[in-house]
């Protein structure tokens, strides 16, 4: 398959967008998800602002970001993953538009927006630092950022249990080679804090949000699990057939160890807030 996170990871998001809008849309609903929502409660975005959404996927965040500017501003969200433009295209108001664009490379003008939002995103660039330094090129003087990335939670029995039988029955997830100095990087809170201040970022602040996930049942976590899009990629080299087979060991492993649930899952985002340093007021667009 090939080894480059850009040759991989859109056509994962393509294909599965919709699976992935509800899980995320559901863990949101459910107050699950407070890393991505805690992204826009720190931009505070005003009526008539213009925001940026890097990787916006499915519109997680765009949303409720064109819901705070209002008719009389703009929200542009982009991805690489075309299938997720198109997921977002269908529910967006006028004043979300969704473009197919490179968070390294933008087709924006400088100091075009008032606030760049990146929720669970920024882990998908090979260089993050062209990546940052993109969002701080398209940022006005005086304009806010801010990121959620997911880490690792505390031990999970549940979790636990469904490694071990998708480990032994399916191919390792998609991790391309050129985004591992990224994934490195993002793992560290001081690396990461050293990251945004080098591309020009001021009053950098990282918080770490727990986040727990609760499942009626061992069909529930499963079915979430194996729609989920890294697992789905795993699944989809595997027969038809065998695909039932992992699904059913998964159910019978949850209720033998773990009983009937509901079962929890706790996680970790760490979420990063900056500033662009204040200076001449941009001019009127």
């Amino acid at each position: 398959m090939p080894d480059r996170t850009k040759e991989v990871i859109p056509g994962v998001f393509s294909r599965h967008a919709e699976a992935y809008r509800d899980r995320v849309a559901s863990a949101v609903a459910r107050g699950e998800a407070r890393g991505r929502t805690r992204v826009v409660e720190l931009l505070a975005p005003r009526p008539g602002e213009r925001v940026l959404d890097l990787g916006c996927g499915p519109g997680i965040l765009s949303l409720p970001l064109g819901e705070a500017v209002g008719a009389g501003g703009l929200v542009l969200a982009v991805d690489l993953a075309a299938g997720m433009l198109d997921v977002l295209r269908a529910v967006a108001p006028p004043q979300v538009a969704a473009a197919r664009m490179d968070m390294e490379a933008l087709g924006a003008r400088d100091a075009a927006f008032d606030a760049v939002a990146a929720g669970h995103s920024l882990q998908f660039c090979p260089d993050l630092g062209r990546a940052l330094g993109e969002a701080r090129r398209v940022l006005r003087p005086g304009g806010r950022f801010a990121l959620s990335l997911p880490r690792g939670g505390a031990a999970s029995p549940a979790w636990d249990v469904l490694t071990d039988v998708f480990d032994r029955c399916l191919p390792a997830p998609p991790h391309p080679a050129d985004g591992r100095a990224t994934r490195e990087l993002v793992g560290d809170d001081d690396r990461l804090v050293a990251a945004l201040a080098a591309a020009g970022f001021v009053a950098v602040a990282l918080e770490r949000v727990e986040e727990v996930s609760v499942y009626a049942s061992p069909a529930d976590l499963v079915g979430m699990t194996l729609s989920w899009w890294a697992c789905a990629w795993r699944l989809e080299s595997v027969p038809e057939p065998e695909r039932d087979d992992i699904q059913a060991e998964a159910l019978r492993a949850l209720r033998d160890r773990l009983g009937d649930g509901p079962l929890t899952v706790p996680g970790t985002s760490v979420v990063v807030s900056a500033r662009v340093p204040p200076g001449p007021r941009r001019p009127p667009p």
